[in-house]
């Protein structure tokens, strides 16, 4: 049985009837299944605004954010255009982490959106203690990888160098190549699962590529 969505919101929202209307206008692309849910959501805001209307407005924005990050994951929502999958990414996931192992970097690499929109690196720290961010050529390699995955914007793993099968081959490559044996490289390329000895040194001389 369909509900009366308006007469929900007046009750939810305690307003009047026009201002019922005006909200059930701006949230219209919440279904009916999920607005329960969203009036639950609107509560962590009303301790934050002495304001109900900005209250409100807050958390419309951020729950159709949840709405369309859900959707993306999915696969049930795509970007037509790379500068608009961009704007989403900086507005949505500024402040957080929005997906890892994307190339050129290694799994275990998690990257985020910083206050000023651009991509830090928060596998590594520079010199001033603090995630570096990407360099031009890195943050578009990103993007147009990320344009062409889409379902992997917002997935977020945490995978340890220990657990990470990129990481501890280029380990072994780093130590072979320090001690001149090519030849172990040629061998290891043809069983990727010859198990070799590393030296705790050989993660220090490891490439993983940061921004300055």
């Amino acid at each position: 049985m369909a509900i009366d969505r308006v007469e929900l919101i007046m009750q939810a929202v305690e307003c009047n009837k026009v201002q019922a209307m005006i909200y059930e206008d701006e949230i219209r692309d919440i279904p009916d299944s999920r607005l329960m849910d969203f009036f639950k959501f609107r509560l962590q805001f009303l301790e934050r605004y002495v304001s109900k209307e900005l209250a409100m407005k807050k958390a419309i924005t951020a729950y159709k954010t949840i709405l369309a990050k859900e959707a993306i994951k999915q696969g049930k929502y795509a970007f037509d255009s790379l500068e608009a999958m961009i704007d989403f990414i900086r507005q949505a996931y500024k402040g957080q982490e929005f997906c890892y192992g994307v190339p050129p970097f290694y799994d275990v690499v998690r990257l985020a959106i910083d206050e000023d929109g651009d991509i830090i690196n928060k596998f590594s720290v520079n010199s001033y203690g603090k995630y570096p961010k990407l360099s031009g050529e890195d943050t578009q390699a990103v993007f147009e990888w990320l344009f062409n995955h889409q379902y992997r914007i917002g997935e977020v793993k945490f995978i340890s160098v220990e657990n990470s099968a990129r990481y501890q081959a280029k380990k072994q490559e780093i130590e072979l190549r320090e001690k001149g044996q090519d030849q172990i490289i040629d061998k290891i390329n043809k069983d990727p699962d010859a198990p070799l000895p590393i030296s705790p040194k050989v993660g220090a001389m490891l490439a993983i590529r940061t921004a300055v």
